[in-house]
């Protein structure tokens, strides 16, 4: 087990993850904050699950919305969430690649958009769930509907190189560029 840290600029107990610069949390703290053990912290959580739609219908987290990294900006910037205190949760498969791009890209777009107000965000509760759903499912699969599908699964072979057809992430994950509307 990893030893849980207490960051002073986060709202939840977050973990010395693979990914240094993101806010990561443990399978059992996002169950946590499912049950409404932080509702006095939060008044809306968004769990997004960054998988392909494919692995998603195959199952979830109970709450979990699946948007890739564009809709992921457009959700929270075409109208940002200014009223309520907000938590954002990302994972993946593993939560190695397409959650981390997203949680990067959400954070790079809020520094951008409030570049003026700095340090100030909107979002400034955003986390990773370690191991992504597959660490939450195998810990956790009461909170889920479904079952764990992978993405490598044999049956989804064609969706599966469709989708990484149409999917862009920058050789340097940690500096994503952005193409303006």
């Amino acid at each position: 087990d990893r030893q849980i840290v207490m960051n002073a600029h986060c709202q939840l107990p977050t973990i010395a993850g693979k990914h240094s610069d993101i806010n990561t949390i443990t399978p059992a703290t996002a169950v946590d904050l499912l049950n409404g053990v932080y509702k006095h912290q939060f008044d809306e959580v968004f769990i997004i699950d960054c998988r392909y739609e494919y692995e998603f219908t195959g199952g979830h987290i109970k709450t979990a919305v699946n948007l890739d990294q564009s809709q992921v900006l457009d959700k929270f910037f075409n109208k940002p969430i200014t009223e309520k205190r907000v938590a954002i949760v990302f994972h993946c498969e593993f939560s190695s690649k397409r959650a981390p791009a997203s949680w990067r890209a959400l954070r790079n777009r809020d520094r951008q958009v409030n570049l003026v107000r700095y340090p100030q965000l909107y979002y400034s509760d955003i986390y990773l769930i370690e191991g992504g759903f597959k660490a939450f499912y195998s810990a956790h699969m009461d909170y889920c509907n479904g079952t764990y599908r992978e993405m490598k699964d044999q049956n989804f072979t064609s969706q599966l190189k469709l989708c990484k057809k149409t999917e862009f992430y920058p050789k340097n994950e940690k500096f994503i560029y952005f193409r303006f509307k």
